[in-house]
């Protein structure tokens, strides 16, 4: 057994692993998370296979994302997955960072709160499937680096490289639908790209409801098929919106922090950017 860093020759075993649990990610996807943080995306190697794996997303020294927590079917419940979870957050605490936040599941949930994770919210993925009529024009389009200032107030962090890299890469091209673009205005930003099974609309941060739906709707209507949206309930103005496209909740999740709270504005926030980037 052999508990090891990430490297690129373990993409296509990695997106094997989510892609068995129905998750998801692509490709680009993992190859985003070792890009961002190669010193932190960990794996477990047993007979010459990845195992298992886990992600540590930092933004800076005060918030850090777990994520991408996977075991093949044939090596489940050998405590894979906890070495991994352990040895993640001991990396943690050596970089000194302050506060961990993951989405976990129902089942997750009670492995999380043992280690020393509390429940801070809900969140839930909505699903659609179609083709959306272009509904306006959002405004203005603006560089999405401008709204620093807005996403830091509304995520609690700097995730701008994040953020950047979303703007430009595995969320602005879809290889089967041709060219993708995010859409960022003065009023807040939404960004969309393709994933393994749906088209994924997230992150969005407005300044307004109204805002908000001009800009999802100005990435809806890029590409038809079904589309996957992380919505936070008590947002109600974002799960009204979520309604008013015609999406449906399937699926529920909690978002759980370990260390102290972080000040974020919950309203300005429409979209998450994804399980295991928050």
């Amino acid at each position: 057994m052999s508990l090891r860093l990430l490297t690129p020759s373990d993409l296509l075993q990695a997106l094997a692993l989510s892609s068995s649990a129905g998750w998801n990610q692509t490709i680009t996807d993992w190859q985003r998370l070792l890009d961002l943080a190669p010193e932190t995306c960990f794996g477990i190697e047993l007979d010459g296979r990845l195992a298992a794996t886990a992600t540590l997303l930092p933004y800076g020294v005060s918030l850090a994302w777990l994520g991408m927590v996977l075991t093949r079917r044939d090596y489940q419940h050998r405590g894979l997955a906890s070495r991994l979870v352990a040895h993640t957050l001991q990396v943690a605490g050596d970089l000194g960072i302050k506060t961990l936040k993951l989405d976990a599941t129902g089942q997750g949930q009670p492995i999380y709160e043992k280690l020393g994770f509390v429940v801070e919210r809900r969140i839930e993925r909505w699903v659609w499937s179609g083709e959306f009529d272009a509904q306006g024009d959002a405004g203005p389009l603006v560089p999405i680096e401008s709204l620093a200032g807005l996403d830091y107030d509304a995520f609690g962090a700097n995730r701008m490289r994040l953020l950047a890299r979303l703007a430009v890469s595995g969320r602005s091209v879809n290889a089967t639908a041709g060219t993708s673009k995010p859409v960022v205005t003065g009023d807040g930003f939404a960004l969309w790209g393709p994933g393994h099974i749906a088209n994924y609309v997230g992150p969005c941060v407005a300044r307004t409801p109204e805002a908000a739906h001009s800009l999802i709707a100005g990435c809806l209507t890029q590409a038809a098929g079904t589309w996957m949206w992380d919505v936070f309930p008590d947002n109600e103005p974002g799960r009204e919106l979520a309604g008013r496209f015609g999406f449906q909740p399937v699926r529920r999740l909690v978002r759980m922090r370990r260390g102290p709270s972080i000040a974020e504005r919950h309203e300005l926030v429409y979209a998450a950017a994804g399980f295991e980037l928050g």
